[in-house]
């Protein structure tokens, strides 16, 4: 999907709603430690609010109402009232966060009751005066670069793009606020990139944002979605969009910015609904039901309905196609019934179960993402991991039985590969409370490079100079980060 705490949280929403907890949490509908957590209530658009504009408390816009009050007070009192109004969001955010129902760690309790209480004993916590749009990608448009979702604190609202450029090593954060003098929203759950467009989902604030690669300015958005995780797109005038707290996938129109259908997911309520990631196989589209569930389901692209279902194990939190047209998924288990974390591979044309890799207890795995040949898979278990698609035993994983990057002892959190020169990119939440750190690795694993990005970086979005035979796959905010 996760909590302001960081919890774990991770940033977001449920991108998961936690399992892998969010720094302010995931929620039922926030990023991608959220996988599971409670229902988030509708916030107020206070996109056009002078107030708002003048005064927000915490950098956010969800809970404006408090500090309005003080405006006109004396400075004494609008001091008091600016912790006041930090400790009342940082109250909210605990509440959120205590019902998550899976934590991976319980230490992020203890961790966030401490960081949860410094917005109030900080000073500037309020933010004053219009933001300032700026310019970018004037002149050159074939740069390749790097675009990362950074989930932010669930129910905080600082959820922002960062954007990195592997020729210079420069870093811009914040870009789509600085471009759009707007704010991102609350928890950016994860990136797909198309035909130079990258559409930005937003779980939280129930809304995808449509972007240019280079001016990062906004050209459209889709809204009205209950809890959105990922968009796959069928073609130019079909995508999918999975969500979470819903028993419906939804149909979108690209060209119109508008839902124009559903697609009912069997077995599920909306209370326990969860869909994620999405890859395509011909004319199906698989989805992995992480929260509360263990399957894939099978959706018929021209009809728009669900054809097959396949179990797999408890809690699929991602999905890969690889190169030779077979499934990849990584499952948590459940420990109350002796079912461990495994990594599952199907054959994509008989959905038939070929092998089954159970992986060590004590984490859970998340994060499964491919090189741009399609021939090497990396996923997050605690370490970083590597293991070739045709790999019978995890002993050909990692480099000699070690992992391929060691954990640095914080959390990873995100983790992608360049497709076109193999280097990898791994994001460290840290604390998921301060900025996080995105490490850059050669493709054999030797760190070459680190920036700091924006709080709970998760998920990533390539801009690449010339259009690459790859099919769409959006990477893993996993986060299953909620």
């Amino acid at each position: 999907m996760p909590v302001a705490v960081s919890f774990g949280l991770a940033g977001g929403s449920v991108r998961r709603l936690c399992v892998h907890s969010s720094a302010t949490g995931p929620d039922p509908g926030t990023g991608k430690a959220a996988r599971e957590g409670d229902k988030s209530e509708d916030l107020p658009d206070t996109t056009n609010s002078p107030v708002v504009q003048r005064l927000t408390p915490c950098g956010t816009q969800g809970e404006p109402d408090i500090a309005r009050t003080f405006i006109d007070l004396s400075d004494k009192r609008l001091y008091l009232a600016q912790r006041f109004s930090c400790l009342y969001l940082s109250l909210r955010v605990f509440r959120a966060n205590f019902l998550l129902r899976h934590m991976k760690h319980p230490l992020r309790l203890l961790l966030f009751g401490l960081t949860a209480a410094l917005p109030w004993l900080a000073t500037g916590c309020m933010k004053y005066g219009p933001m300032d749009e700026e310019r970018f990608g004037d002149g050159d448009r074939s740069g390749h670069g790097l675009l990362v979702a950074n989930e932010g604190n669930f129910m905080y609202g600082n959820a922002s793009l960062s954007f990195y450029d592997p020729a210079t090593g420069r870093v811009e954060n914040e870009v789509f606020a600085r471009a759009n003098a707007q704010k991102l929203g609350d928890v950016a759950q994860s990136i797909t990139v198309r035909d130079g467009v990258g559409w930005v989902v937003v779980n939280n604030s129930g809304v995808i944002f449509a972007i240019d690669l280079y001016s990062f300015r906004e050209q459209g958005r889709i809204t009205g979605f209950t809890s959105p995780r990922y968009i796959h797109f069928v073609n130019d005038r079909k995508a999918y969009v999975t969500q979470i707290w819903d028993n419906r996938i939804c149909v979108v129109d690209p060209w119109s910015y508008r839902i124009t259908g559903y697609i009912d997911c069997p077995g599920m309520r909306p209370e326990n609904g969860s869909t994620e990631q999405m890859v395509q196989y011909g004319r199906y589209v698989f989805t992995n039901c992480w929260s509360g569930h263990d399957r894939l389901l099978a959706i018929d692209t021209e009809t728009d309905r669900v054809c097959a279902e396949l179990r797999v194990g408890w809690q699929p939190t991602s999905l890969a196609l690889d190169c030779h047209d077979r499934l990849w998924v990584l499952t948590t288990g459940r420990e109350e019934v002796g079912e461990g974390p495994a990594l599952t591979r199907i054959d994509a044309r008989t959905r038939q179960i070929e092998r089954r890799f159970d992986l060590p207890t004590g984490d859970t795995p998340t994060e499964l993402v491919l090189n741009g040949a399609r021939d090497t898979l990396y996923f997050i278990h605690n370490d970083i991991w590597r293991l070739p698609v045709t790999a019978e035993s995890l002993d050909e994983a990692g480099t000699g039985g070690r992992p391929f990057i060691a954990s640095r002892g914080t959390r990873y959190y995100g983790l992608t590969v360049d497709p076109v020169s193999s280097e990898v990119y791994v994001a460290d939440a840290i604390d998921y409370v301060q900025p996080g750190i995105v490490v850059r690795h050669t493709a054999q694993g030797v760190p070459v490079d680190e920036f700091r990005v924006g709080i709970t970086p998760g998920a990533f979005g390539w801009r690449l100079p010339e259009p690459l035979d790859t099919p769409e796959v959006a990477e893993p905010n996993n986060r299953l980060k909620p």
